[in-house]
């Protein structure tokens, strides 16, 4: 089951970007580029096209700041006043996939009044309003911040991901591949409420927080992926606490994931070995084209941040030309 939610997006004067237009987004999406290129305001772009009713969510949802019930819910008027590029007063977002379809308008609330063909409004703030051209069901979203998870919160989704049909072999076989020692995980009732326990060949299970930040960081991911009944994963340094000699068996078990649920997956890394382990596994393992995969390449010319979706034959050149990631 491959699944493309999302397979062209278009921003304009959104966030740095004067306008972004990416086609041909596939199943598992790998974005890169320099630092200050824009790929957070990427993820910002795709989560609001995605559900544009997560705006007042939205500063939170790549940055961590989250409660016991989720991510704040409070609207951030600092955050508000920046999603619309410095110097105009309307933004406009625009995402199309094969059963899906949002176009959103963003206007500055003091100067910007109903665009006419908009419909819908979805978000109105003191400092930005948000309109939709035609109502869309919203797609079902999860982020897995670049920030360690609460153990609370942990607790919650690998509950859930060990709950779902077939959940539970799925996020053991994979975490046996990428990280050896893992040999199951669980929830536990201890004294106080529970917690996520952890085999890694102890007298005893341990608690989870105790296994080091790349186990916490790869359970995470893959509880996220599998329980929360997601449409699109978005992931925010992918690489970070995993080894480098993981990351190989770390996207085979991403690539199975997408295939069994149904999850469309963003993620985006600052790692040369990530973007190699990436391109191994998906072009040069995949002889039959089972897996949809891409590279998004962000890169600014001039005053300007362009955007590439790359396939197999751009990939190679980039990487045989040391493609600038930092």
């Amino acid at each position: 089951m491959h699944a493309k939610h999302i397979t062209d997006l278009t921003l304009t004067n959104f966030r740095g970007f004067g306008k972004l237009e990416l086609k041909g987004l596939q199943s598992v999406n790998l974005i890169v580029g320099q630092n200050n290129v824009g790929k957070s305001s990427l993820l910002e772009g795709l989560l609001l096209a995605a559900n544009p009713e997560q705006m007042r969510r939205l500063a939170g949802m790549l940055h961590g700041k989250v409660t016991i019930s989720g991510y704040e819910d409070e609207p951030d008027p600092l955050f508000d006043r920046w999603i619309i590029k410095d110097g105009d007063t309307k933004s406009t977002v625009e995402a199309t996939g094969a059963e899906f379809q949002n176009y959103l308008v963003l206007g500055k609330a003091e100067a910007q009044k109903k665009p006419s063909d908009c419909k819908h409004t979805v978000y109105h703030t003191k400092e930005c309003m948000i309109w939709q051209k035609e109502k869309a069901s919203a797609l079902r979203l999860r982020v897995v911040s670049a920030l360690p998870s609460s153990a609370r919160s942990m607790v919650t989704t690998v509950g859930n991901a060990l709950r779902k049909r077939s959940g539970e072999d799925l996020i053991h076989s994979v975490l046996k591949k990428v990280d050896s020692r893992i040999q199951r995980i669980r929830v536990d009732p201890v004294e106080g409420g529970n917690i996520v326990a952890v085999d890694i060949g102890l007298s005893e299970m341990i608690p989870m927080s105790q296994a080091g930040q790349g186990a916490v960081r790869l359970v995470s991911m893959l509880a996220e992926l599998i329980g929360e009944n997601a449409q699109i994963c978005i992931i925010d340094e992918i690489e970070n606490g995993i080894h480098h000699t993981a990351l190989k068996d770390l996207w085979r078990g991403i690539a199975e994931i997408s295939a069994a649920m149904g999850v469309q997956v963003f993620a985006t890394t600052h790692s040369q070995e990530c973007l190699t382990a990436a391109h191994e596994v998906f072009f040069a393992e995949d002889a039959e084209n089972k897996h949809d995969f891409a590279v998004v390449q962000l890169m600014r010319v001039k005053d300007q941040v362009i955007g590439k979706v790359l396939t197999e034959a751009r990939v190679d050149d980039a990487l045989e030309n040391d493609i600038e990631l930092r």
